[in-house]
């Protein structure tokens, strides 16, 4: 009786420490995500009533952007939807979006991750200072 109770007893142990051993994921892992924007800055300006980014960053390394435009004059919605390949570099907080069919990059420093939110800024070819922080779905 008392070796089955102690077979039992290592039992236990030996599945419980199975269980809590959990892979930690790594950086790209964390990325791995579809993320929407819920604050868009032009060089500290809000417009994100006129901007809403919808970044999917796939385990494979491929990515989506659609990005939906507001003009304000017309009231009209245009979306453009781009696609391509994505790393990152934990030692520089980067992103970097290779475009499909083209010779575009674009490097983005993260600002921020956590396990919902995602902070990205880049500055693009006007000399503007765009930041989007995002919610991940």
């Amino acid at each position: 009786m008392r070796n089955t109770l102690v077979s039992i007893t290592l039992l236990l142990l030996l599945g419980i420490g199975f269980t809590a051993c959990k892979k930690d994921q790594t950086y790209d892992d964390r990325l791995s995500a579809t993320w929407t924007s819920n604050t868009v800055l032009v060089n500290g300006a809000d417009f994100s009533s006129f901007y809403d980014l919808t970044l999917t960053l796939k385990s494979n390394k491929d990515f989506t952007l659609a990005l939906a435009l507001l003009n304000p004059s017309t009231g009209t919605s245009s979306t453009t939807t781009s696609a391509g390949i994505w790393e990152a570099s934990e030692t520089d907080a980067t992103l970097t979006l290779t475009y499909d069919g083209s010779s575009k990059i674009e490097i983005y420093d993260i600002q921020e991750l956590s396990d919902n939110a995602l902070k990205i800024e880049v500055v693009n070819a006007s000399n503007d200072r765009i930041t989007f922080s995002m919610t991940k779905q």
